[in-house]
């Protein structure tokens, strides 16, 4: 007797990032013809399992086209290949070498508060570039890379790509963590059976910081010596008898995990932050700055002062997308014109806070 079937099994990997990919606007298909391609139309057509790298997964080909996708920017989905040039003879080929490796630097920066940099990493001839990034994948890129990738990771952050990106992460780093016990090689395996190792043994789960983040991103380990005290991200306690606080843990509706200071710190340490160099709250992670009527700004610099409905703001640089009054240094520092007469908005502004961290993330600085 013929049973007739009423569904299809699907690897939960593959189904996880074909979700996020159709959140995105793109139809997923599996093509022989080329190895990843876009029409431009909604559609992604990517090689079968049989003809990719024995250590390559359709999640990992989505999540990288889609990087290509932040870089490229949200124009680039009505674009074939986004866009891009694969042809080495092309004359724009040199440029688009620099924008897959700012590809790479945005997959990596997405993937490594994760844990998954290795489990997720691309296979291409590009993956000796990927293994080389430093702790923080956007460190020792050239200016045109950095501007990239900064734009990608600040597109990622931005609907709908937060919320599907943030997702399908956090499922895939549950997923690995729960198939990390069951994928341990056994002492009775037969390796001239199997000559290659499982990818969920050779890229196992990290190990988990008490604050939940990971020890590892996957390929490299915590900064050794370094400790949550000397994270830029401890928050200290405002009264007698509070925690310290983890606020790369933090979400709007409720404060970060308690730490110990003296902790060894996890993989998404981060050294002080030189307000100078950085400046995201003053770019384009926010859209105003508020000012009150008691500000000294208002009578000492006027011309920096316009109105946003009935409310008092300080105007924008719309060609720079930062605050009018930020200026710029020839070594790419940033300062403010107005420092000593600063409305009180940036006054009670503070570096290492949860809207410090989230106005990184809005500029592309932190993924």
């Amino acid at each position: 007797m013929n049973r007739i079937a009423h569904a299809k099994y699907i690897d939960p990997l593959d189904h996880l990032w074909i979700t996020a990919a159709k959140e995105l606007g793109l139809q997923v298909e599996r093509s022989p013809h080329g190895y990843a391609h876009t029409d431009g139309k909604g559609n992604l057509y990517i090689a079968p399992t049989e003809e990719l790298d024995p250590d390559d997964c359709l999640a990992q080909m989505i999540l990288h086209e889609l990087c290509h996708a932040l870089v490229q920017g949200e124009d680039s989905f009505s674009k074939p290949d986004w866009g891009l040039s694969n042809d080495e003879q092309a004359d724009v080929y040199t440029s688009d070498v620099t924008r897959e490796q700012a590809c790479l630097r945005v997959q990596a920066s997405l993937l490594r508060p994760y844990g998954l940099r290795r489990l997720l990493a691309p296979t291409t001839d590009f993956r000796v570039f990927y293994d080389a990034l430093p702790q923080n994948p956007l460190d020792s890129a050239s200016p045109r890379e950095a501007k990239l990738s900064q734009d990608g990771l600040s597109l990622a952050h931005h609907p709908p790509y937060r919320r599907v990106l943030t997702e399908a992460l956090t499922a895939t780093a549950e997923l690995h963590r729960a198939l990390g016990k069951s994928s341990r090689p056994s002492a009775t395996s037969n390796e001239a059976k199997e000559p290659l190792p499982s990818l969920w043994q050779s890229a196992p789960s990290p190990k988990l910081h008490k604050s939940g983040l990971p020890m590892s991103d996957g390929i490299l380990e915590s900064k050794k010596g370094a400790t949550c005290g000397g994270c830029a991200f401890l928050k200290t306690p405002d009264k007698r008898g509070a925690a310290f606080r983890c606020e790369r843990t933090a979400i709007e509706a409720s404060p970060g995990k308690v730490v110990n200071p003296t902790l060894a710190a996890c993989a998404l340490f981060e050294p002080p932050l030189d307000c100078q160099s950085c400046a995201a709250c003053c770019r384009h992670a926010f859209s105003l700055v508020p000012v009150r009527l008691s500000d000294e700004v208002n009578w000492r610099h006027p011309q920096l002062v316009g109105k946003s409905g009935k409310d008092l703001t300080i105007l924008r640089d719309p060609e720079r997308r930062c605050c009018a009054a930020l200026g710029e240094t020839a070594e790419h520092s940033f300062g403010c014109l107005i420092y000593s007469d600063r409305p009180r908005t940036c006054r009670d502004f503070s570096a290492g806070t949860f809207n410090c961290l989230e106005a990184r993330r809005r500029v592309g600085l932190d993924a």
